[in-house]
């Protein structure tokens, strides 16, 4: 038996981590800084998260510092009625994504849901 279809996390690019700018860069390398003051863009040399260095590690929530996402998603309509089911099961390359709307990526699953719904007869679908 072989395991489920993984692709490399795209975010963290496999490192279970990706890296960020510190907050302390924003006040520049001053312990105290004025409301109305603009500071350069230094980290804080004394800083305790970044250690003066401007950056830290930020654990993905997109993988679940995995590293790898599943890269199967299957889909599954039941007609209730006469107990006929049908599922399809996409895989990477099977279904091409669009732009979102709030941004990065989707896939248009409706229009697979609908054939699967024609191929079992079901009528009205519902979103449990």
């Amino acid at each position: 038996m072989t395991g489920p279809t993984v692709v490399t996390c795209a975010h963290c690019q496999g490192l279970t981590f990706t890296l960020g700018t510190c907050g302390c860069v924003s006040r520049g390398d001053r312990f105290l800084v004025e409301a109305d003051q603009r500071a350069e863009r230094k980290p804080y040399r004394d800083c305790e998260l970044c250690r003066g260095d401007g950056t830290v590690a930020n654990a993905c929530h997109h993988c679940g510092q995995r590293g790898v996402r599943r890269a199967q998603l299957v889909l599954t309509v039941v007609n209730a009625d006469t107990g006929a089911v049908a599922s399809a099961s996409l895989t990477p390359g099977g279904v091409e994504p669009r732009p979102a709307s709030r941004g990065g990526w989707e896939i248009a699953l409706a229009p697979v849901v609908r054939q699967l719904a024609d191929a079992v007869g079901a009528t009205a679908l519902t979103v449990s």
